[in-house]
């Protein structure tokens, strides 16, 4: 039977999706919670449509999955492009939940294989410009571009950032054996706050165990990061009344298997902080925080908090804890590793992408030879 793409509502693939998650990598962002709550909370507004989902099939079997949103994007006020989105909506507001490490849903050793088939199917519809990837891990990306550099399209990549992690074995399930693999600084400024706060015996670390208890947690989390980012004149992760519905509807769904996990830390007499992370198979990512900072800088409520998130990882069997993307001292202090994430589209051969592709590079030498210039001037 031949390969075929075809584009479907979610909740006619809602069962192909469990099944194939199986038999992937684990990703907390290409879960059926994940992609169930998107496309019931996303607007279905003419502009952009409503979400579809895309299917590729070969020998008649479900290989790859994937959300696909579409919007008409305009550049520079002239370049004006209809964008097919990877696992996210084409509206900034709504992707503001930032997606990484994205891909197709695909069995592990066939994710490679299955975007191209994916890709290429999509390429019989004429009704877009673009596709927008997301987020894509940078290893991946290039694995995934070998197997459809024969298509008739053109890799941009629009952004890279750095992502931070730490490896797990089963012995850091210690905090203190944790501790011992940072660096002196780092582990002096934690070992401090611990005593501040009245020792490790002193802290308790605790998961929601119901949904209700998480979403409540999820509440006061929510105050505190808002509280902090709204003090330094920024907006803060969840000002958009999406962001809110869209995690405590992902935190109902995940609070009982674990996949969502809303971790509070605290003393006898106050809270620390608390976190939002997300879980897969051996796999946790902390997705965000709420942090009770105090007058004291020798305060340290997120490094403590991410020594026993971690450690409380390392005991149930999670080998990588993910701090995603971003540049943060935290996150480089904690981290035992670094990787890269691409943000990248592949644009169909069009005269106007050609020309905004040939202007931006024109720019872009243009701004090389001026910091040339102001270096040997300096």
């Amino acid at each position: 039977m031949e390969p075929s793409v075809q584009r479907q509502p979610f909740a006619q693939v809602a069962s192909a999706w469990d099944r194939l998650a199986q038999d992937a990598l684990p990703n907390p962002f290409l879960t059926t919670a994940w992609h169930r709550t998107l496309h019931k909370l996303a607007p279905d507004d003419p502009v952009p449509p409503a979400l579809e989902t895309v299917l590729y099939q070969w020998g008649g079997e479900p290989r790859a999955l994937a959300t696909l949103g579409r919007a008409r994007v305009r550049r520079a006020l002239v370049f004006s492009s209809r964008m097919l989105f990877l696992n996210e909506t084409g509206d900034p507001r709504l992707d503001y939940l930032t997606v990484e490490h994205n891909a197709p849903l695909a069995p592990v050793g066939a994710e490679a294989k299955a975007f191209a088939g994916m890709v290429e199917g999509l390429l019989t519809d004429t009704d877009w410009d673009e596709l927008c990837l997301g987020w894509v891990e940078a290893d991946r990306w290039r694995a995934c571009w070998l197997e459809c550099s024969h298509l008739p399209l053109m890799p941009v990549v629009i952004d890279r950032r750095p992502y931070y992690f730490r490896g797990l074995q089963s012995r850091d399930a210690r905090p203190d054996q944790l501790l011992s693999s940072l660096s002196s600084n780092t582990r002096q400024q934690i070992r401090r706050s611990i005593r501040q706060y009245g020792g490790l015996d002193a802290l308790a670390f605790e998961v929601a165990t119901d949904p209700a208890m998480a979403v409540r947690w999820f509440e006061h989390m929510v105050e505190l990061h808002q509280a902090r980012w709204q003090a330094q004149g920024k907006v803060g992760a969840f000002a958009d009344p999406f962001m809110r519905a869209f995690h405590e509807h992902l935190i109902e769904a995940g609070a009982q298997d674990g996949s969502a996990r809303m971790i509070r830390v605290q003393t006898s007499e106050r809270v620390i902080g608390y976190l939002y992370n997300l879980r897969a198979g051996g796999y946790e990512c902390n997705y965000q925080s709420g942090l009770a900072y105090e007058a004291d800088p020798r305060s340290k409520p997120g490094l403590v908090s991410h020594i026993l998130a971690m450690a409380a990882a390392a005991e149930t069997g999670v080998h990588c804890y993910d701090f995603l993307v971003g540049e943060s001292q935290y996150k480089r202090s904690l981290a035992s590793g670094k990787g890269e994430m691409l943000r990248v589209s592949l644009q169909r051969r069009r005269p106007m992408l050609w020309l905004e592709r040939q202007l931006r590079a024109a720019r872009d030498r243009i701004l090389q030879k001026r910091g040339r210039e102001r270096k040997e001037a300096w």
